[in-house]
């Protein structure tokens, strides 16, 4: 099963402070800290500048059958 989450954080990028958010999907629904260290490090994957990221809300939006 995916499922698609809404994600909330703030970070910092070239000295400048700011908040962020986009939706990710996971294989798994987020129920520990490690889900959601798993998350923060998605977000870093998908622009290597970012640090000091902190996940402050996520939301789920939907889930889908794996085809």
């Amino acid at each position: 099963m995916k499922y698609y989450y809404f994600v909330c954080f703030s970070f910092a990028q070239s000295g400048s402070l700011g908040l962020g958010n986009l939706e990710l999907s996971t294989n798994q629904e987020i129920s520990s800290m490690e889900d959601i260290s798993r998350l923060s490090n998605m977000i870093i994957a998908k622009d290597p500048t970012i640090q000091d990221l902190c996940i402050i809300n996520y939301q789920l939006l939907r889930t889908e059958q794996n085809k």
